[in-house]
């Protein structure tokens, strides 16, 4: 974009929802402040707490807090942000993030020029601060490219909420953020539910909020917060039914095949022949999935058996979701992923996300196979002998 031919300053409101972090909160809204202070539109601070302890101190009028029940979600907090505002563009920013001094100039240069079809803008987001293991396992993979999407691609699917800036109108056209997502997933059907409202999303090069890593840095919280993106695939999978695709190398389809081998050795051969199957399975597949992610992101031993448990935890968390999603027939939504669409995991050929190649189980498969059937001939020939 021409940064010399940008037009008037658009009015933008800011919602911040938060629960229990007032610290950080704290320093998100000290950041946006400095950050209003140098432009020269209209921009308004709508905190929304559902705790007990306020944030802001209510000397800026540019601030606004509203409280709200302690068991509303963020979902809940976003929409009943945005709705008390009045701007034409609405941005919304999670309470563990900092933006840029110039976050407003630089956004003015996208809002003010944007045709009429844009709906909404995603910046990148990057992270900041000291890190510890639970952080650096998952670190340069798909669980925090995901917040440099923009970063790749002008043009985008969905993008995380960390900082996001709306039209109005576009929210207005899918009221809002679905609030039926329990703990995770409304960010990827916001942005398809706008784009099927015949909108475009456009990315932001440019780094104007930072995540901080506190947040990221814990192995119980990550896995935590991997189980919840996990249970929102798979409400992702019940509403969006064409975006969703079979897909062998996800933990029910592997369970299930090799339980099916290990019966049909355990009854056709010997009992031993299927306990001997899933040793080695387990073994062969371990080790070639450690192989897989280390050529993916270069990590230490330590740092891949972390990044093991995280996917594990997706995966339960979308079979969780899967199952608990109504009739015993949803329980097969487990066997199928999402198609994330922006650098998603998909049968098109985009980029994978969270599912690795088949290739190192279906080895594994082959591998464990091989070593039943070479104990067969071994024993064979024992008794032949």
């Amino acid at each position: 974009m021409d940064r010399d031919g940008a037009g008037s300053a658009p009015s933008v409101s800011v919602v911040v929802p938060t629960h229990d972090r007032v610290d950080l909160c704290r320093a998100a809204c000290d950041s946006l402040e400095t950050a209003i202070d140098g432009y020269e539109g209209d921009v308004s601070v709508t905190v929304v707490n559902s705790a007990s302890e306020r944030v802001t101190d209510g000397d800026d009028e540019r601030f606004e807090e509203i409280s709200v029940r302690r068991d509303r979600s963020a979902a809940e907090k976003r929409n009943i942000g945005w709705r008390s505002a009045e701007s034409e563009w609405v941005a919304f920013m999670d309470d563990d993030c900092t933006v840029d001094p110039d976050t407003f100039e630089i956004l003015r240069e996208y809002l003010a020029d944007a045709s009429g079809d844009v709906g909404g803008f995603y910046p990148v987001t990057e992270f900041s601060g000291d890190t510890e293991l639970g952080f650096e396992a998952c670190e340069g993979t798909f669980f925090t490219n995901l917040f440099r999407f923009a970063s790749r691609r002008e043009e985008l699917d969905w993008g995380p909420l960390t900082f996001a800036v709306f039209r109005r109108s576009a929210l207005e056209s899918v009221d809002g953020i679905d609030e039926s997502f329990e703990v995770s997933g409304e960010d990827v059907d916001l942005g398809a539910s706008i784009r099927r409202a015949g909108y475009r999303l456009r990315g932001i090069p440019d780094t104007i909020a930072y995540h901080t890593t506190s947040t990221w840095n814990s192995v119980r919280g990550n896995a935590n917060r991997f189980y919840a993106y996990g249970y929102g695939e798979g409400d992702l999978k019940r509403k969006h039914r064409s975006q969703r695709y079979l897909q062998f190398n996800k933990l029910p389809s592997i369970a299930l095949a090799v339980l099916v081998s290990a019966l049909v050795l355990w009854v056709a051969v010997t009992p031993a022949a299927g306990v001997l199957f899933v040793a080695s399975y387990g073994l062969a597949g371990q080790l070639l999935s450690y192989r897989f992610y280390d050529r993916l992101c270069d990590k230490s031993p330590r740092e891949l058996t972390v990044l093991r448990l995280y996917v594990y935890a997706f995966e339960l968390g979308d079979t969780v979701s899967s199952i608990r999603s109504g009739p015993v027939t949803n329980a097969f939504r487990s066997f199928e992923a999402f198609d994330w669409g922006t650098e998603g995991s998909s049968p098109s050929g985009r980029e994978r996300w969270v599912y690795p190649d088949e290739t190192p189980q279906l080895k594994a498969m082959a591998l464990a196979y091989a070593v039943v059937l070479f104990a067969a001939v071994v024993a064979g020939v024992e008794r032949s002998i």
